[in-house]
């Protein structure tokens, strides 16, 4: 089992999807997430780590929406919590708009979303 903040490090980045969307996070700090179709949800940001944790990482970014209409200036902080997980390869037809290979699968949630 891959604990997600050593893989960031290691590997550069890693992706984990709820199956409608990715989200990366990568070893730089940035943050990026957004449908694996052609419309949906992205958010654009930054994450860092909260302090004392192992697996809680504190996103703040500019949410939009492809192929949508969505507010200039929309910044929102989010918590998510990943879980380890398995690294797997993602099927060539499933890529969608996300640039990467393989996926991280584990469970994640969402503990906290508000405006910034």
């Amino acid at each position: 089992m891959a604990e997600p903040a050593l893989a960031i490090q290691e590997r550069g980045s890693i992706t984990v999807s709820d199956g409608s969307s990715f989200y990366t996070f990568n070893k730089d700090g940035t943050f990026l997430s957004g449908p694996w179709g052609i419309s949906g949800r992205m958010i654009e940001g930054r994450w860092r780590q909260e302090p004392g944790s192992r697996n809680r990482f504190l996103v703040e970014g500019r949410w939009s929406w492809m192929n949508g209409t969505s507010l200039p200036h929309d910044f929102r902080k989010m918590v998510v919590v990943v879980y380890p997980g398995t690294f797997n390869k993602v099927p060539k037809d499933r890529l969608g708009f996300a640039s990467v290979d393989e996926i991280l699968d584990c469970y994640f949630i969402i503990d906290g979303l508000s405006p910034k």
